[in-house]
């Protein structure tokens, strides 16, 4: 069987690194998974206008090739996407432990009421930290998925897409990756939410940086301390270009400004990609400040992008040694920061950062 990747595979960039699997029996299973580890999934204006089921066939693939015995979380901020939602079903039936944790937004509602039933585990996260405070995350782990000759263990695909029709034709990331520290580590998010919702404690959170090869993870919310955009663009040098790529920006988080304005003061190079104000996910006081950069820093570049939604959070620092992409489910705004639960991913390995940047480059229009 050819896997969507094949049939895209002139579309869109991905990348291809050894991971590694054991080597056992295959329980019976008749969908197999043989690309390489990590992968990214990053489409551009061209590959979305060919296709609208790029994000969630690349989600189904994991879902299908997750054999009986094995387990599979879903974390998300929305989902009602069918497709989906029946693998997981079909996943059940043949013997897959399935855990589900969706926000109480009502785009879920159906959603909820097929799966709550019928799944391991399903919780209906309630984020009570403030009144507009969400479940934000985006991701899917399945312990194990069948190969034509082995499992590969251990894998953790995040994404910015949500499980909705609507996302389809927006600009998104995602990525997949094969380890086992990675993947251990967003299990016990989901566990810690669990625990937070249903024993009332999530006032009491606790964010960290985790470090696990070339992969760091942090679970907002950050209650108290400094802005992360410190921790992300910290060491940054003179020499290096950033991009940035972010759906929503309001100007509530002075940190962030101030350090994007210090990167720009020590020649930093930045290029910036934003939704144009008339789309409500980008305020004034950012507009005037993105273009006052742009006007008087020659080593700034902004696009307004409006041909198509942009729904990814994404930074890329070309640094040398210390390039990295920074990916998950973070908004510039200061609920993103002290409210939401949320992932945000950083990424050091030479095939993701060369794979960003050339999708970047490409709808950058460089």
């Amino acid at each position: 069987m050819k896997h969507l990747f094949l049939l895209f595979l002139p579309l869109f960039f991905f990348s291809c690194e050894v991971a590694d699997t054991i080597t056992s029996d295959v329980p019976a299973h008749t969908f197999t998974f043989d690309e390489e580890f990590p992968i990214t999934v990053l489409p551009t204006d061209e590959d979305l206008k060919n296709s609208s089921t790029i994000y969630y066939e690349n989600v189904n693939n994991i879902i299908d090739a997750t054999p009986s015995g094995e387990t599979i979380h879903v974390n998300l901020f929305k989902f009602s996407t069918g497709t989906i939602r029946d693998r997981l079903l079909e996943a059940m039936r043949r013997g897959v432990e399935v855990h589900v944790m969706l926000d109480i937004d009502e785009v879920n509602n159906y959603t909820a009421k097929i799966l709550q039933d019928s799944v391991t585990t399903f919780l209906r996260y309630n984020n009570y930290l403030s009144s507009k405070s969400i479940n934000h995350n985006k991701y899917l782990l399945s312990s194990g998925i069948a190969t034509s000759d082995s499992i590969r263990r251990n894998i953790v695909l995040q994404t910015s897409y949500n499980f909705t029709a609507k996302d389809n034709s927006k600009y998104q990331d995602m990525v997949m990756l094969a380890d086992e520290a990675l993947y251990n580590v967003f299990v016990s998010n989901y566990e810690d939410m669990e625990v937070a919702y249903n024993e009332k404690k999530l006032r009491e959170w606790s964010f960290e940086w985790q470090q696990h090869g070339q992969a760091t993870v942090g679970f907002l919310p950050k209650l108290t301390g400094g802005d992360i955009a410190v921790d992300i663009f910290s060491g940054v040098s003179n020499t290096a270009v950033v991009t940035i790529m972010n759906s929503k920006w309001e100007d509530d988080r002075p940190t962030l400004k101030s350090t994007l304005q210090g990167l720009l003061d020590q020649g930093t190079t930045l290029h910036i990609m934003a939704p144009p104000l008339r789309t409500d996910n980008l305020d004034k006081r950012w507009e005037d400040q993105l273009n006052e950069w742009n006007t008087n820093y020659d080593n700034c570049i902004v696009k307004w992008i409006s041909a198509r939604s942009i729904h990814n959070k994404t930074i890329l620092i070309e640094d040398g040694e210390n390039s990295a992409v920074w990916t998950g489910a973070h908004n510039f705004r200061a609920r993103s920061l002290r409210y939401n639960n949320e992932a945000i991913l950083k990424l050091e390995h030479s095939s993701i950062v060369a794979d960003y940047k050339v999708w970047l480059e490409t709808v950058f229009g460089m």
